[in-house]
């Protein structure tokens, strides 16, 4: 079983009050895109960490199939929902797959990053699976890692390790990590700001 984890707990403090995962892309919210291409993907159950009692983020996954988890200190930063994600993530991999566990994870996928498509998250997972389940992670020019990335269940029981605002990426340094390359930046394309929002939209042609 592969679990998808889509921490959207964060506060959006570089926007200037607005919200960026809000944010609408052909008026799709951008979390409800990241949510639909993970459901759109099929590989599992897809997890939304959100802040408690957050009702319009909430409201903009109303159409998907996810399961929203809450995370009460999510002002510590992203480790906070990585913690929470991991541990349902392995309680539903333990409860599904009965003792054969080689082949399950957790995607992680981030919800503003405006370009990643379900055929990428397929793609991560026949690597995970074509390989025996190694760690595999999203990167551009060959070189330098992005997202998404997916971790095997042994990793994932080491993300109640993570603190502050870091994210994953220590825990991959002993892991076998295989690379999948993604074309132009999008693994690595976030929008953070406003300015981030309308330099892409201006690139792009894509509006509101």
């Amino acid at each position: 079983m592969i679990v998808t984890l889509i921490p959207a707990a964060g506060a959006s403090s570089r926007m200037g009050g607005r919200d960026k995962l809000l944010e609408t892309i052909k008026g799709e919210p951008i979390l409800a895109r990241t949510a639909r291409i993970a459901c759109e993907a099929d590989l599992g159950p897809v997890l939304v960490t959100l802040r408690p009692k957050d009702r319009t983020r909430r409201k903009a996954l109303r159409k998907h199939d996810v399961t929203v988890i809450e995370v009460p200190d999510a002002d510590e930063g992203i480790a906070a929902s990585l913690r929470r994600g991991a541990e349902k993530a392995i309680e539903l991999i333990l409860a599904y797959d009965e003792g054969d566990y080689e082949y399950s994870g957790m995607m992680i996928l981030l919800p503003d990053m405006p370009e990643i498509l379900s055929k990428d998250l397929k793609a991560m997972d026949y690597i995970f699976q074509s390989m025996g389940g190694p760690c595999v992670r999203a990167e551009t020019d060959g070189e330098k890692p992005g997202h998404p990335s997916l971790v095997p269940l042994h990793v994932l029981r080491e993300f109640e390790t993570l603190t502050g605002d870091k994210g994953a990426a220590s825990l991959f340094e002993y892991e076998r990590v295989l690379p999948l390359e993604l074309p132009g930046d999008r693994a690595r394309l976030d929008l953070d700001t406003p300015e981030e929002w309308a330099a892409w939209r201006a690139k792009t042609g894509i509006r509101f």
